[in-house]
């Protein structure tokens, strides 16, 4: 499978992201940038999706803006807005309303058992 799989070490949002993909994971990266940021770069994303092609977004979300639910989203937050200029951890609903506008058809979160660390809240998958 390791013949199927690429990595493309490129800055996402100043750039234009080649080729076309079936499936883009992204790890540990919404929380760095700005809602702006995050908008273009899933609009980016889309433009190089297959038609039915999937994201999966891995990262630590919250489950409500006025909720302190997963504590550790929250006090990840906190590092966040301590250590970064302009990083945040933001909801689903936030990311959901982001893939929506950039053009995916369907959001889900893809809930993952108990013990599997950040995960645990859930992997969100949009389909373009």
């Amino acid at each position: 499978m390791g013949h199927r799989l690429s990595y493309l070490p490129l800055d996402f949002i100043k750039h234009a992201i080649p080729g076309r993909y079936d499936v883009v994971w992204l790890s540990n990266v919404l929380h760095i940038y700005s809602p702006a940021e995050n908008r273009k770069l899933l609009r980016n994303i889309a433009r190089v999706l297959a038609p039915g092609g999937r994201l999966l977004i891995q990262e630590a979300l919250l489950h409500d803006r006025h909720d302190l639910a997963p504590l550790g989203a929250n006090l990840f937050a906190v590092t966040m807005l301590l250590f970064t200029d302009r990083g945040n951890t933001y909801s689903v609903r936030e990311a959901t309303d982001w893939l929506m506008c950039s053009g995916f058809q369907r959001v889900s979160l893809l809930n993952m058992k108990a013990g599997t660390g950040d995960w645990e809240g859930g992997i969100l998958e949009a389909v373009r």
